[in-house]
């Protein structure tokens, strides 16, 4: 095999993580307006009544569905991190290793760098393996915690293309 190698998914998953990706956008946004009253409603822009009882309790059931509201902007952010990053194409040469995050970034990982292989997810062994380096960006930590640990990680799952050829020579790398 060539030091030169790139490793990747097939189209459909990637095609998928980026429809995911761009329906919890819409769904941020939406939750975002809802939290901060971004665009008002209809409502609010045709003739405004007077304040009664009927005015009041839409108020209070509005406040409780801003709460709702905040914790689904927090879930959608995570999910906009999550997904477009949960299955990193990798690039690896003589120095080390190129993760792709954001589907169009590559962060490099000098093999000096690389801290520990592990393989993630105790209840279903041989799906994934977790590569662990401090020069992920921070949000990595949450690929970390599929191998039990807050330290950054990224993924290879199983379906990457030659899975077995990349942990093997990444495992030789790290014990060089």
């Amino acid at each position: 095999m060539s030091e030169n190698h790139r490793y990747s998914y097939r189209k459909g998953i990637k095609f998928s993580l980026c429809f995911g990706t761009l329906v919890s956008i819409l769904f941020f946004i939406a939750s975002l307006n809802s939290c901060l009253n971004i665009f008002p409603s209809s409502f609010e822009l045709g003739i405004e009544n007077a304040q009664s009882d009927v005015n009041r309790e839409q108020s209070e059931d509005s406040d409780r569905s801003r709460e709702c509201n905040f914790f689904s902007l927090i879930f959608f952010a995570f999910v906009i991190l999550y997904l477009p990053n949960s299955y990193p194409d990798v690039k690896v040469d003589a120095f080390g290793l190129y993760v792709q995050y954001f589907s169009i970034y590559w962060k490099f990982i000098p093999w000096e760098e690389v801290n520990e292989i592990r393989n993630g997810l105790p209840y279903f062994p041989g799906m994934i393996v977790v590569v662990f380096s401090n020069r992920l960006p921070l949000f990595y930590s949450l690929f970390g915690l599929s191998a039990l640990h807050l330290k950054p990680g990224f993924n290879i799952w199983f379906n990457i293309s030659n899975h077995h050829s990349l942990v093997k020579l990444i495992r030789e790398k790290m014990n060089e």
